[in-house]
Formats: C-alpha cells, structure tokens, sequence
C-alpha cells in the first residue's frame, strides 16, 4: 500500500488496522521480529499496515479500505485496538462498523469471520482487561530494575498530590523509556530500537493472533 496521504493501492494479502503511528511503528517492529526468529520466513513481506488515526475514525477509513484498488486480492484484514476503559464497548462499537460497511464481523474476539477477506480483531490488552498497548509494554519489563524506581517515583506524586497524566500507562512508558542509553520517546520508536523484549509471554497474544490469521494462506 502506498503513502497514506496519496492515493491507496493494496498489494499484500494482509492488512492489519492499527489506531495511530505509534502503533504503525510497534508493528512493523513486531513483523519484523516475528521474521527474524523464523516463526514465518515471509511475514513481514505479506502485511500491510493501516493506521486510523482514532478509532472514531473506523467505519470512514473501512469504507475508504473497500474502495482501495487491490482491495479484492486481500485474504485476511486483522483490526488491532486499545481496549480503554470499556473493552466490551470498543468490541461492539467495532461490530457495528463492520456491519455498517457490509464487512465479516466476528463474533468474539481473536475468532475469524468470512472469507476472501477473512477478519479478526485483537483488543489490547484483552476483551477482559482494561487499558491500552502502553499496558503490555510495561508488562514485558516488569522485571527490569528501572521499574522500581519508576513506582517509587509515582507514588512520590501521589503523595505530594502532583497530577497525573489521564492514561498513566503512557506516562509510565515515557518515564521508563527515559532510563534507556538509546533514548525513545514513544513506544513505536522504542520497539523499533528493541527496547520492548518481544519474546516476553506479555506480547504472547499479539503473536498468536498475527500468525492465526495468516494461518490458512501459509497451509
């Protein structure tokens, strides 16, 4: 697919939907690294990525997919979304512009709905779990040294009664990420600096829903 600001050509078979650049970066960081362990030799090369730009933008921006040339040689679309403060909602909310735009809409989450193209949508961190992408990072290096200090320094401004940002998982990444010699300041350039430990049972999820629906093109 060409540059998102001309016009849009599919030329992969797979096309996963993501909310914004920071997410665009986390994923082709995570391809990447699903190629590089030899887990799909060819992974990295089939996908497409698509950033909304909001998630309020999603039945817009379907619309505008169905319209893309090429769009009728893609196998399989996977929608990936912050699950937030009400993961059922943001679920619904995607069932609804699926069926508004008269494409597959699964029924749970991860499950696979139609064919040619098959759809699937991943929440993160999960349709039971509230929070967003920035959540599962701090998992995965929930072990690292830096975490200490970073709670201590939290709950320092709880004490003292210093606000905190609205989503404090994002501001927890950006106050890790600031322990790190190579200096990111957001988590889609920190993954593509391998900051984030991909192989960490924290992104397990993410890995198993890529790989699933690539699944039946592979076979």
């Amino acid at each position: 697919m060409g540059n998102q600001g001309k016009r849009l050509t599919f030329t992969k078979p797979f096309l996963l939907i993501v909310e914004g650049k920071d997410d665009k970066n986390f994923f082709e960081a995570f391809l990447n690294f699903l190629t590089n362990k030899q887990l799909n030799n060819s992974i990295r090369d089939r996908f497409e990525i698509f950033e909304l730009k909001g998630k309020q933008n999603l039945t817009d921006k379907l619309r505008a997919i169905k319209s893309t040339p090429g769009f009728g040689k893609l196998v399989a679309i996977g929608i990936i979304l912050d699950s937030n403060s009400s993961p059922k909602s943001t679920f619904q909310s995607i069932q609804t512009a699926l069926k508004k735009v008269q494409l597959p809409c699964p029924k749970k989450e991860i499950e696979t709905e139609g064919e040619k193209p098959r759809v699937s949508v991943l929440l993160i961190p999960g349709i039971e779990r509230q929070g967003e992408l920035e959540d599962l990072c701090l998992e995965s290096v929930s072990n690292d040294r830096a975490l200490r200090c970073l709670n201590r320094y939290f709950f320092c401004l709880r004490k003292n009664k210093i606000p905190i940002a609205p989503k404090e998982s994002k501001a927890k990444c950006l106050a890790f990420l600031a322990s790190r010699e190579d200096l990111a300041n957001d988590i889609g350039t920190a993954a593509k600096k391998s900051i984030w430990p991909f192989e960490n049972n924290a992104f397990s999820r993410i890995k198993k829903f890529i790989l699933n629906l690539a699944e039946q093109h592979y076979d």
